[in-house]
């Protein structure tokens, strides 16, 4: 009775097997539309100190206590008078910097200094109260909003990491949630939306696991080709340009056209004016000791320790940065900023042109038209207030701000088509993607308002079921331009 009740059981084990193996999946999905994961970039979600424990508290964005500030700055200011050296100023800020973000450190191995853990979202925007992205009017959640209209809740996914840490060790944790967002929907593919530092992790995922899981990457105000002004900060510069210091508050806008006028004709004024070079002098004179307190003390011990800062370091100064920040830092760390730089950064094109022949979309959003922080040399720079136009479309060529390409300029790279924006600002025929890189003039870094033009662009995009080019559709030219305060509209570039 025994053999025979083994035998029935080896039988139905049998024939469960072949019945699986032939049958299709139990969690395949047929509704034509792939997932997406919006990758976040740096500080959308908040970075929790001693999460779960009595003392949880939220240390990053950080709570600055003014009083607390004006205090040190009040006793820096007068050390520097009886002193009469700048320095004992700079060592005040550098104290106010240290006090506000030491919290966020690493260690000397790259690795979080307290116990500090960034808010994750593990599950589809469906296990969330739908309110964190619906009542959202802009960013990154604006842009979850638009995904889950275009692909639905169940099918929309938010991946956020610790931004500080190794993006090889992020890209592991991406291809993990990757492989549950496949599991979870029944999909064999998903697409991308890399919102900033997103375009970082993007990157490196795909250089370390290949792109076969990938349908469709879109970088949004994208930092996969590095930032200027963190390169030029890595390096030791701080420089204070009037030009540009005025140009960048000529990009501010009150949202009373009658002020806004008048202010920039001040600051048009002040940008050139030689009464003020004197000032300005001076403000380069306390930058000097300030700038050498700043690297010994905030570069080397918060933002020089966290190996995904110096994601954003371009590979022209990277060597340079390296002798500036991290002369007694530990082999490991070195090698461990050396394997993203020179196998993901310094190839990413080679990466990002194989995922595309092989059929991978991928279109690049690049937002122009705004001044870039006046502290270092690439402030004159275009860029969205945060990155760098040149960096975000992937190499295109761009005058500087306030300027446009010299007159009778003729377009650098790609001769198919025309590639130069009306406004005579853009060559972007030298981009990596020409035919797939849009750029949108006087949008703010990562933006994307609720119901605004923009967000059903992107939900375009999200739809397009072949490679879209700047040619597709007549609504969305590659270069368009957007109300700076508003930044609902969408209309080609004059």
């Amino acid at each position: 009775m025994k053999r025979l009740l083994s035998v029935i059981l080896a039988l139905c084990l049998t024939l469960s097997c072949a019945v699986t193996a032939f049958a299709a999946p139990a969690d395949a999905c047929a509704c034509g539309k792939y997932p997406v994961i919006v990758v976040s970039g740096v500080g959308a979600q908040p970075f929790m100190l001693d999460a779960g424990t009595e003392n949880e508290q939220i240390c990053f964005p950080p709570t600055v206590d003014v009083s607390s500030i004006l205090r040190t700055a009040a006793c820096g200011l007068f050390r520097t008078v009886t002193t009469r050296s700048f320095r004992a100023f700079a060592e005040a800020v550098a104290q106010i910097a240290m006090d506000i973000l030491g919290v966020i450190a690493c260690d000397e191995n790259g690795n979080s200094l307290y116990n500090v853990t960034p808010v994750l979202f593990d599950s589809s925007m469906d296990a969330y109260n739908s309110a964190i992205y619906e009542d959202a009017e802009d960013a990154e959640f604006s842009i979850l909003r638009t995904a889950v209209h275009s692909v639905g809740a169940d099918h929309t996914y938010y991946y956020n990491y610790d931004w500080r840490l190794d993006p090889m060790a992020n890209a592991e944790d991406l291809n993990a949630f990757i492989d549950n967002v496949l599991a979870e929907t029944g999909h064999s593919k998903v697409r991308l939306i890399a919102a900033s530092m997103g375009g970082v992790q993007t990157t490196a995922y795909l250089g370390k696991y290949g792109h076969d899981k990938v349908d469709t990457i879109v970088f949004m105000s994208s930092a996969f080709y590095g930032l200027l002004f963190v390169t030029n900060v890595f390096t030791g510069e701080l420089i204070l340009d009037q030009n540009a210091f005025f140009s960048w508050l000529q990009t501010i806008e009150t949202g009373k056209p009658k002020l806004d006028t008048a202010l920039y004709k001040v600051f048009g004024f002040c940008a050139k004016t030689v009464l003020l070079k004197p000032v300005f002098t001076l403000l380069n004179k306390i930058a000097v000791p300030l700038n050498e307190v700043a690297v010994s003390s905030v570069m080397k011990q918060v933002f020089g320790t966290m190996p995904g800062m110096w994601s954003f370091v371009r590979d022209e100064r990277y060597e340079e940065a390296k002798k500036t920040l991290c002369a007694d830092a530990p082999e490991s760390f070195i090698a461990m900023i050396d394997t993203y730089h020179y196998d993901i950064q310094c190839k990413k094109e080679e990466i990002l042109r194989a995922a595309k022949a092989d059929g991978v979309k991928i279109c690049v959003l690049s937002h122009y038209n705004n001044g870039n922080v006046p502290i270092t040399s690439s402030a004159m720079a275009h860029g969205d207030s945060l990155i760098e136009t040149a960096c975000t479309s992937g190499g295109a060529t761009v005058a500087d701000f306030g300027s446009t390409l010299p007159a009778g300029y003729v377009q650098h790279g790609c001769t198919a088509h025309n590639h130069l924006s009306a406004d005579g600002i853009i060559d972007a025929s030298t981009c990596l993607f020409p035919d797939s890189t849009w750029f949108v003039k006087n949008m703010d870094h990562v933006g994307c308002r609720k119901d605004s033009a923009y967000s059903q662009f992107l939900a375009w995009i999200l739809a397009q079921d072949e490679q879209p080019t700047v040619f597709d559709d007549a609504r969305y030219p590659q270069f368009m331009q957007t109300d700076r305060i508003t930044q609902m509209d969408l209309q080609p570039v004059q």
